[in-house]
């Protein structure tokens, strides 16, 4: 007996319909068969239009044969798939050689899917400058369910039931990015299970700036200059130092903490008030903005 499978089998999602088509027709001399194979499992569905009164009833109330009857056409249609359902059909026809087969594979899709370590406000917590690894998962599903992880709608990794992407040395650009991670199955480009999260990054102030191009004072009056950082999550804090053996005048300094509430940024202003003499004369004030979580 000679056998002829198609080429890639078929895939079908839990609960829908799928017609198995038989390549031949039939004539008066012979009759057409479905079976069924799965394992040690072996189950005529059909004889031509006559449906097998011993199946289970379970499958008996789900199957149907179509086609047009008065040619000798016989497809098997199975509705509400089950994974019960996974396996081989076979169709063919009494007295001759050839036997076609399709492979069936039922897709159920997971139970759900998770992108690790979120935070209950939808968070993905990051620093800048340090690499940041991603993972997601995927909770049950038959064959195993293809992922796809998104960055502001651009895939940058696939895999299947779980993935991990590290971005390397992340930087302030990918703030408040949106990651997504659909799991589904790839060959019917069905994609129905999501979850999403917010990066949210810990970031490095910018570089401190002067608020005054140059400072000039009397001996008796003090010293005051201030500096100003943008851009900094969490708020960031300044040292001052000054003279040529950098001495941390920090404790003469008061800051200014504001946020900007369009990108969940502060800036800091930060004045230095300090008492001189003439030895400080064309010595340099250094002001140094830093985080601590960054």
């Amino acid at each position: 007996m000679t056998t002829s499978a198609l080429a890639n089998g078929l895939s079908s999602l839990k609960g829908s319909t799928v017609q198995l088509e038989c390549p031949v027709t039939v004539t008066d001399s012979g009759n057409l068969h479905w079976n069924f194979r799965f394992g040690s499992q072996d189950m005529i569905y059909s004889i031509n239009s006559r449906i097998n009164p011993h199946l289970p009833a379970d499958i008996l109330e789900r199957i149907n044969i179509t086609g047009n009857h008065t040619i000798g056409e016989y497809h098997l249609s199975i509705r509400e798939l089950q994974e019960s359902d996974n396996g081989i059909y076979e169709c063919y026809i009494t007295g001759t050689a050839s036997v076609y087969r399709h492979q069936l594979t039922v897709i159920v899709d997971p139970s759900s899917v998770n992108i690790d370590n979120v935070l209950e406000d939808e968070k993905l917590q990051g620093t800048e400058g340090k690499d940041l690894i991603i993972t997601c998962r995927a909770v049950g599903g038959q064959p195993q369910p293809d992922l796809k992880l998104l960055i502001s709608g651009i895939i940058v990794a696939i895999g299947k039931q779980s993935l991990h992407f590290t971005l390397l040395k992340i930087s302030r650009s990918y703030d408040r990015k949106t990651i997504t991670c659909y799991a589904g199955n790839e060959e019917i480009s069905h994609y129905q299970i999501v979850d999403s999260a917010k990066l949210y990054l810990n970031l490095k102030p910018l570089w401190p700036i002067f608020l005054q191009k140059s400072v000039s004072t009397e001996e008796t009056v003090p010293l005051n200059v201030s500096c100003i950082s943008h851009g900094s999550r969490p708020a960031a804090n300044f040292t001052w130092f000054i003279g040529q053996t950098n001495m941390d005048v920090t404790i003469n300094s008061t800051e200014t903490k504001t946020l900007n509430l369009s990108t969940e940024t502060f800036s800091v202003t930060s004045t230095l008030s300090y008492s001189v003499d003439r030895t400080y004369n064309r010595q340099m004030v250094t002001c140094k903005a830093s985080n601590i979580n960054v």
